[in-house]
């Protein structure tokens, strides 16, 4: 397998001796933390002197850093994605350094899932516990760590080693040990560089075939993030709600249309009274009484009906009946006849015309003034009890099936994945 896509992924707290184990192997300088103070901000890859097409050391960055806000779950996350970055699709081998602890602290439980998600139960096969200042027994100084992975493999089956380096000893401690013999020093696990060097390849040498490390495209369905499940946010949307982005707004459900205020339409003139005298010649004589009752009679009509009174001839002695005639222009007919011609009484025109004003057909309402017996939402023409159109997070209330990773939420899960 070319370097190019292989690498050796040393994992594991800060101030455990990444840095230090990977300048041990590479015989590249590597800055280390010294401490608990993270060195290692960011992922880093060497690459061994004198075997360019072996496969990258990956320093990685620290889990439980004291100089990072990053959680270990972040952290593992920003190891995976370098990977990917990278193209590096095979690890020949995961070392987990570890300091001295008998104790399986939920730190150790913690990095050992983190540890497994890189391909679940078959990574253990491919992992080395490295026990920094080991005293003689890494597996017993090793055991919290050991602990951890049981939860996944067979801790048994885990390999282990442990050194103290000899040239990082104290001044107190380290005349004594420079005089013992190899055999005696490393029954104690005290090592020098270039010893605990071969005992890290040794045991590299032992473990199996490398494994690849295979990124799958998935999406949750409920921020609308795609990528391998293991890098998905580690937050999410909570619950589905929906909503109107806008407030709803008066109309009419139905379109307004011409309509008379009176619906029944009435017989009416449209013309006006005219009256006309018709002169009949006669003999006789009439007194002055008998020319005011005619008089009278027309005045007492007011010329409504005709009026025929006797009247006396100027030029003769006969007698004159005068008839006073009263008509509408419009037809022709008497004052007390029906209507002639059809009309609605509220604006005077003919029953051919269109209605005097708009009225809606929802609500009889008039037009003018009215903006709506209804309401609706403008975002999606709904009605105002309609289920709402958008829909979004209760909590951070984005979009649901979108994610801001600026903004966030509070979900904890992925509840909704899919592959795709």
């Amino acid at each position: 397998m070319s370097g190019n896509t292989s690498c050796i992924l040393v994992v594991g707290s800060t101030g455990t001796g990444k840095s230090t184990l990977i300048g041990l192997c590479t015989g590249v300088p590597v800055n280390t933390s010294g401490g608990t103070s993270e060195c290692t901000l960011d992922i880093k890859e060497f690459r061994e002197k004198d075997n360019e097409a072996g496969p990258v050391w990956i320093d990685s960055v620290g889990f439980d850093g004291t100089d990072s806000k990053r959680s270990d779950e972040e952290a593992f996350q920003y190891i995976l994605k370098f990977l990917q970055d990278k193209k590096i699709s095979h690890v020949v081998g995961i070392i987990w350094t570890v300091n001295p602890d008998d104790r399986e602290a939920a730190k150790l439980q913690e990095q050992a899932k983190l540890i497994n998600k890189f391909k679940e139960g078959v990574v253990w096969n491919n992992v080395i516990i490295a026990v920094k200042k080991t005293r003689g027994n890494a597996r017993r100084d090793g055991a919290g760590a050991l602990a951890a992975a049981g939860r996944y493999c067979n801790k048994d089956s885990v390999k282990t080693i442990g050194y103290a380096l000899l040239e990082q000893m104290d001044e107190n401690e380290k005349p004594f040990w420079t005089s013992q013999t190899q055999t005696n020093r490393m029954k104690m696990g005290i090592m020098t560089q270039k010893e605990a060097k071969v005992l890290i390849e040794d045991t590299l040498r032992t473990l199996p075939p490398l494994f690849q490390v295979v990124f799958r495209n998935n999406k949750c369905v409920d921020c609308g993030v795609e990528c391998d499940s293991r890098l998905l946010p580690l937050s999410c949307h909570i619950l589905k709600e929906p909503v109107h982005p806008a407030q709803p707004e008066p109309f009419h459900p139905l379109t307004a249309i011409s309509k008379h205020a009176v619906h029944e339409p009435k017989l009416v003139h449209v013309g006006k009274v005219e009256s006309s005298e018709h002169k009949e010649g006669g003999k006789g004589k009439v007194d002055g009484a008998g020319l005011a009752t005619g008089v009278a009679t027309g005045i007492l009509t007011g010329s409504v009906i005709p009026v025929i009174g006797p009247a006396m001839s100027l030029l003769g002695g006969g007698s004159v009946t005068i008839k006073v005639i009263s008509t509408w222009s419009c037809c022709g007919k008497s004052v007390d006849s029906e209507g002639c011609e059809s009309q609605f009484p509220c604006c005077g025109k003919p029953v051919s015309s269109a209605g005097c004003q708009e009225v809606y057909q929802c609500c009889s309402s008039l037009s003018e003034g009215n903006p709506g017996c209804a309401r609706r939402f403008p975002c999606c023409g709904g009605e105002e009890r309609a289920g709402g159109c958008r829909k979004q997070c209760s909590y951070c209330k984005g979009e649901w099936g979108q994610w801001d990773k600026e903004m966030g939420c509070i979900g904890r899960s992925h509840n909704n994945v899919i592959q795709i």
